[in-house]
């Protein structure tokens, strides 16, 4: 993470702060209104978090297409940052199935379960969401960093 780096919102960020999908949590949500494409990272609010939790949070808004670093927005107006180099739907969510399994075990069978049966692209955003909040509540923010690196990884 850079800390000069200048975040701004691409189109679906905007859409997110008016229309609140229920995609992001409160921070997530907090953090996107915040990067405003002036604000530097270091400017940020100490409450963001320190600089491995703020890493993971723009990483996981970046990886939404919901914001773009430095003045990357005209490259981002396509499918999004990175979307040539993500897996497709279905690949992501048989990923997130075997790293929910890998990080709660039985714990998280329900989810898994629900994952691998998934029939809608639609759906994935709120069962990943979901997914997470389960992760960070009995393994804690770094398992969730974990499982998001795993979702977009080779």
């Amino acid at each position: 993470m850079k800390r000069d780096a200048v975040y701004t919102k691409t189109e679906a960020g905007q859409r997110e702060v008016a229309h609140r999908s229920g995609t992001l949590d409160g921070r997530h949500r907090t953090l996107l209104i915040l990067l405003d494409g002036k604000r530097r990272v270091s400017e940020l609010p100490p409450q963001m978090g320190d600089d491995t939790a703020l890493a993971g949070m723009l990483g996981r808004l970046e990886a939404l297409g919901l914001i773009v670093a430095d003045g990357a927005l005209a490259a981002a107006s396509g499918p999004g940052p990175g979307a040539a180099a993500q897996p497709d739907w279905s690949e992501r969510r048989m990923r997130a199935a075997r790293m929910l399994n890998a990080i709660l075990g039985p714990a998280g069978d329900g989810l898994a379960v629900r994952l691998e049966s998934l029939g809608s692209e639609q759906q994935l955003p709120e069962l990943l969401e979901r997914c997470r909040r389960l992760i960070a509540d009995l393994r804690g923010e770094a398992a969730v960093e974990r499982f998001d690196a795993a979702l977009d990884g080779p």
